[in-house]
């Protein structure tokens, strides 16, 4: 045997459902503690009037924090909260994994550019790119999986099949009898 060892590929499923679960616990916890600690519109003020403030964001995080995020801050103090359990819950049970992993690092991206970066939004950016780049793997082991690998089970060992009722006799139509041979045709037999 040459070359490099390689672990089985089960190993390689498992690490990236791994991630993709330690990902969906990390934004579970950012929703929990948002959650307990009242998060509402005041602290999207907060986070607008920071922006501000920041020479470190850029430009168009002023301009949006100014005209979008602060008039609709009232909605996104539900908002945020709830999208971060939503992206929590997707990626635990691997229900489109690949989209909410996006939506995860594009989130992250946004809350990073916008000067909020707290210890947790690194490793969960490296986690979110790893689960788009180990898809389909990160969905081995999810509810998704789980159900179709019970149905295929269903689908290898299937119930026997139950016999149609017995149909009523119907008298199949006759058979119309061969012509008979004309008197005054020769035989092909003599000649």
């Amino acid at each position: 045997m040459t070359g490099r060892l390689r672990p089985p590929p089960a190993v390689g499923h498992a690490a990236a459902s791994l991630s993709r679960t330690v990902l969906g616990a990390f934004w579970l916890h950012e929703a929990w503690v948002k959650y307990h600690a009242g998060f509402g519109a005041a602290d999207i003020r907060l986070v607008t009037s920071s922006i501000a403030a920041n020479p470190r964001v850029p430009d168009v995080y002023r301009v949006l924090g100014d005209h979008l995020v602060a008039p609709n801050a009232g909605v996104l103090g539900v908002v945020v909260p709830l999208l971060e359990a939503t992206l929590g819950v997707l990626l635990i049970c691997g229900i489109g994994t690949t989209a909410a992993a996006v939506v995860s690092a594009l989130t992250l991206t946004v809350y990073w550019q916008a000067d909020q970066l707290i210890w947790e939004y690194p490793p969960m950016i490296v986690l979110s790119v790893l689960t788009v780049l180990a898809r389909p793997a990160a969905s081995t082991w999810s509810l998704p999986a789980l159900f179709a690998r019970r149905g295929i089970r269903r689908r290898r060992n299937p119930a026997p099949p139950v016999p149609d009722p017995p149909s009523p006799a119907v008298p199949a139509p006759p058979v119309p009898a061969p012509p008979a041979p004309s008197p005054t045709a020769p035989s092909p037999a003599g000649s």
